[in-house]
C-alpha cells in the first residue's frame, strides 16, 4: 500500500515539475518530504497522507492554482488514500 502512495506522490511531483507558480514549489517540497518519509515503510502512513492531501488542497485553493486533469486525478487519489485518517488542516510545508 505504501508503494501505491509513493507512486501517486512521485507522479504528482513529476507533473508539477515544470509549474512555476510559488504554490507549486511549496507543494513539490511537501511531496518530496512525504515521499522520503514513506521510503522503506511497508504500511501506508495514513495520517501523513491525509495531512499531505489536506495541505495540497489548501494550497491550491488559497493560492488559486490551476491543475491539469491528470493532476486533479492524482490529488483525488491521494485524498482517497488519506481519507481513512483523521482530518486536520495543514497550512505549512514544514509539517512534513
Amino acid at each position: 500500500m505504501s508503494y501505491e502512495a509513493r507512486g501517486i506522490i512521485r507522479a504528482l511531483a513529476e507533473t508539477l515539475a515544470t509549474a512555476d507558480a510559488h504554490g507549486f514549489q511549496e507543494i513539490r517540497q511537501a511531496l518530496f518530504l512525504s515521499e522520503h518519509d514513506l521510503t522503506g515503510q511497508s504500511q501506508i502512513d495514513e495520517p501523513l497522507i491525509s495531512r499531505l492531501a489536506n495541505y495540497i488542497t489548501y494550497t491550491i485553493f488559497s493560492k488559486q492554482l490551476r491543475l491539469t486533469a491528470t493532476q486533479n486525478l492524482l490529488v483525488s487519489q491521494l485524498m482517497a488514500l488519506g481519507r481513512r485518517a483523521d482530518n486536520e488542516i495543514v497550512t505549512d510545508p514544514s509539517q512534513f
